[in-house]
């Protein structure tokens, strides 16, 4: 396991399980090659700071509302034809502690906008929030 700089402009990591943090905007891999080519065209052609595990393609901002992400959907996927929870899904980080210490009922669960995506699995843990891709 491992993380490397790509020739590409985003981050491959070497791992089943990635872990996502604040506000992020995850895309399967299948549903990029579907509408954009490859890894490589979209990269070209959309060249932000993404991270991929070749089955998953994310990227994040520590704002919530997260204006960045909410403009690569509006004018970048949509108009491709790209389908909220279909094709893209946006996550947002849970707290684990709140007040007086006390523990998150969301702890151990998935994170919630990630329910019910077919192509999506995840897991709020002490550890952080992880994402892994069921097919």
């Amino acid at each position: 396991m491992g993380t490397y700089k790509a020739p590409f402009q985003g981050i491959f990591r070497d791992e089943e399980r990635l872990r996502v943090m604040h506000s992020s905007l995850v895309i399967s891999v299948k549903s990029i090659n579907q509408y954009f080519g490859t890894l490589e065209d979209f990269f070209e052609k959309h060249g932000k700071h993404w991270i991929t595990n070749g089955v998953l393609l994310y990227t994040n901002e520590m704002s919530d509302p997260p204006p960045g992400l909410f403009q690569i959907i509006d004018d970048i996927l949509l108009p491709n034809g790209l389908c909220e929870n279909k094709d893209f899904v946006l996550l947002y980080e849970q707290l684990i502690y709140g007040i007086d210490g006390n523990v998150s009922p969301l702890l151990n669960g998935p994170i919630p906008e990630a329910e019910g995506i077919a192509w999506l699995g995840s897991v709020i843990s002490k550890d952080g929030h992880f994402i892994w891709y069921t097919g």
